[in-house]
């Protein structure tokens, strides 16, 4: 409510249903607009209401929560991001349930006594990514019976390599590869087997032709010290004959024609003085042939 004062000569002016005129002894009029008294009785009149309370609560909780919501707003706007990242380490369905084979390989090593037993025999630590490390991953994660002191750990590790670099998941024919409940003899038909005087069971040949195998031979195939003989014929074997294939110096038979494998013929296989048949033909291979192969008296 506003007031003002003025002379008693102006009051005059000032219509009757705009102010009230009040007289005092100095002679001056004291005025106040009628307007703010309106406004006054119609604030009396809210005040008398029941419902101007709850009204006036209301309001104010919603001030109150439009205020922590801007600062919620201001806040997350300028907080740092962190991103977590979630490794999935639960098995894959595939089409072959019996087999558990993943279809996309394990992506953490759980067993560390795995990764050691792998340093050990290959004297480097697996790259992730790479099949080794898919290997180790499967031999820790699925394999959990996989005992790395058993005489036999290298054969099977050498065998699960031998299924992730030459891409498993897509054979034509992956019969029992990489089922955990069996002895890798007994992964495949392709798989051939002998047992030692001890009662051991040790891989002495890899027969897999037209299997859509696709990929390099893995270094790994020198863990098979028993391995005597070797076809994969008309298959999609890229890169270059492995060096570690030949150490064992007990292969007789070694078909990988059909390939695309490129480089050139190791002279290191002419050393091996048991090989009786050798066919790489319809590949890309280079350069000559070792003059060591003619020496081989039984080829």
């Amino acid at each position: 409510m506003r007031t003002r004062t003025l002379p008693a000569t102006q009051a005059e002016h000032f219509d009757e249903e705009d102010a009230t005129y009040v007289w005092s002894e100095s002679g001056t009029t004291s005025y106040v607009y009628q307007r703010a008294s309106k406004r006054w009785s119609c604030y009396n009149s809210v005040k008398s209401s029941p419902f101007w309370q709850p009204v006036v609560i209301s309001f104010l909780l919603l001030v109150i929560v439009g205020i922590f919501a801007c600062i919620i707003v201001a806040h997350n706007r300028f907080a740092p991001v962190t991103s977590v990242v979630y490794v999935d380490t639960s098995p894959s369905p595939t089409t072959d349930a019996l087999s558990m084979i993943p279809s996309s390989s394990p992506t953490v090593i759980t067993n560390e006594n795995v990764l050691q037993a792998v340093h050990e025999l290959m004297g480097v630590v697996p790259d992730p990514g790479t099949p080794q490390f898919q290997a180790v991953g499967w031999m820790s994660t699925f394999d959990v019976g996989t005992d790395p002191r058993d005489p036999h750990f290298p054969q099977r590790y050498a065998l699960v390599v031998f299924y992730f670099a030459l891409n498993g998941d897509d054979w034509h024919d992956r019969q029992d590869w990489l089922s955990p409940d069996l002895h890798e003899c007994d992964w495949s038909t392709d798989i051939i087997c002998k047992v030692d005087p001890t009662g051991g069971r040790n891989v002495v040949g890899l027969d897999d032709v037209r299997n859509n195998l696709k990929g390099q031979l893995p270094p790994e195939l020198r863990l098979l010290p028993k391995l005597e003989y070797i076809i994969l014929e008309s298959n999609q074997l890229t890169g270059t004959l492995p060096l570690e294939l030949f150490e064992s110096r007990r292969l007789t038979n070694i078909n990988l024609a059909r390939n695309n494998l490129i480089g050139l013929i190791p002279q290191i296989i002419g050393r091996d003085d048991r090989l009786l048949d050798l066919d790489l033909h319809q590949n890309h291979l280079s350069g000559a042939i070792p003059a060591q192969l003619y020496e081989l008296p039984l080829i």
